[in-house]
């Protein structure tokens, strides 16, 4: 699983939200490949420090 959170800058200054992604893996044949992806937008950026 991979746990990715972005959030942007607008003239310098940080926006109070970010937006959160989950992607689920496995291991196929030798291959890894994508079995799940979420996205989770808006989410304040205090609750991304805990």
């Amino acid at each position: 699983m991979a746990v990715i959170w972005a959030s942007l800058n607008i003239d310098g200054k940080p926006v109070e939200t970010a937006n959160l992604f989950f992607q689920t893996f496995r291991k196929t044949d030798g291959d890894w490949r994508l079995i799940r992806s979420y996205i989770e937008a808006g989410v304040p950026r205090n609750n991304m420090k805990r």
